[in-house]
């Protein structure tokens, strides 16, 4: 009977340490320095097409995926 209790108190102990060292390193923290970011413009492109033999051009923004210029314009 004191054997049993004193090896499962030991396999508590040892697994209570080793759950410990791995959370250390999953939760460990790393710093970041604010100098690091830097604030870049917006990547835009004209998008040419022609329609009826006329070439008409629209901005289209590479950065958001999507057209700037509301409608196609004569180029």
């Amino acid at each position: 009977m004191k054997f049993k209790l004193i090896s499962i108190l030991i396999l508590s102990f040892l697994l209570i340490n080793t759950s410990s060292v791995f959370a250390e390193e999953i939760y460990s923290v790393t710093s970041i320095e604010e100098d690091t970011i830097t604030p870049r413009g917006e990547i835009t492109e004209y998008k040419y097409k022609y329609i009826g033999g006329i070439k008409y051009k629209r901005l289209w923004s590479v950065t958001r995926n999507c057209w700037v210029d509301p409608a196609w314009t004569p180029a």
